[in-house]
């Protein structure tokens, strides 16, 4: 069945009215056009940053061992391009402190994604991806780590009338088109 790839944005919609723990949410590119764009989505969201960025409301870092609990409570988890940053994505996905949990990673298989992520090495060199994943290996990894997946597709983040035709186009090749890849998953 032929359905449009969602992005982001439309994730970030679906937390309207929730509690949620947005892991490495600090920010991506400054102040660029789709940055002021994912944060105005973040708008009606009560949501609490963990970041290892000085900026964010709780500062960790990901890479320590073990981690710290976290003594809040909240609805929602969501780590959008966070776990290929990681150097244990297993160990961050076991420790996560909710039921519900949005993931997204870039896709390997795409071209799109992989001319993105080189132009992303060249302008900010630090910015490095540790993994790699495509549908098969995210969903593996989420499930050895005691998630349940409820849905699984793939994300091209678009939110102008000339992304959302490309969005119509790339979503009949998104294996090969698309810009992530984002799993719904519960405990």
């Amino acid at each position: 069945m032929y359905k449009i790839m969602r992005s982001k944005f439309d994730i970030i919609r679906s937390l309207k009215g929730k509690r949620v723990l947005d892991i490495g949410g600090v920010g991506y590119a400054g102040n660029s056009v789709r940055e002021r764009l994912l944060q105005s989505a973040w708008a009606d969201v009560n949501r609490t940053i963990l970041d290892i960025d000085p900026r964010a409301d709780l500062v960790m870092d990901l890479n320590a061992n073990p981690l710290p609990l976290l003594h809040d409570s909240y609805d929602v988890a969501v780590a959008l391009d966070v776990l290929e940053h990681v150097k244990n994505p297993g160990l961050v996905l076991a420790w996560i402190p909710t039921q519900t949990l949005w993931i997204n990673v870039p896709t390997a298989t795409s071209l799109n994604c992989q001319r993105i992520e080189r132009e992303s090495q060249r302008v900010i060199p630090e910015c490095k991806h540790l993994y790699s994943f495509n549908m098969l290996t995210i969903k593996n990894l989420v499930e050895s780590c005691s998630w349940k997946i409820e849905e699984a597709f793939y994300t091209l983040d678009t939110q102008s009338a000339l992304g959302v035709a490309f969005s119509a186009v790339a979503s009949l090749a998104p294996y090969w088109t698309s810009m992530g890849i984002a799993l719904k998953c519960r405990r």
